[in-house]
């Protein structure tokens, strides 16, 4: 996902979430994180859920 389609997101989810809303004019959007395509990405992502249910 992109900067433009997360705000896009929590422009549309905060129409029906007033507690979002407010955390969205306070906080922002969160930075998209954009990852390499291919073997590192799918290494990087299993190493990450291995270290996450220790």
């Amino acid at each position: 996902m992109d900067e433009k389609t997360i705000i896009r997101g929590l422009e549309a989810l905060s129409l029906i979430d007033k507690d979002l809303e407010k955390a969205f004019k306070e906080l922002g959007a969160p930075p998209a994180r954009i990852n390499p395509h291919g073997f590192e990405s799918l290494l990087f992502t299993i190493v990450s859920q291995q270290l996450s249910t220790q």
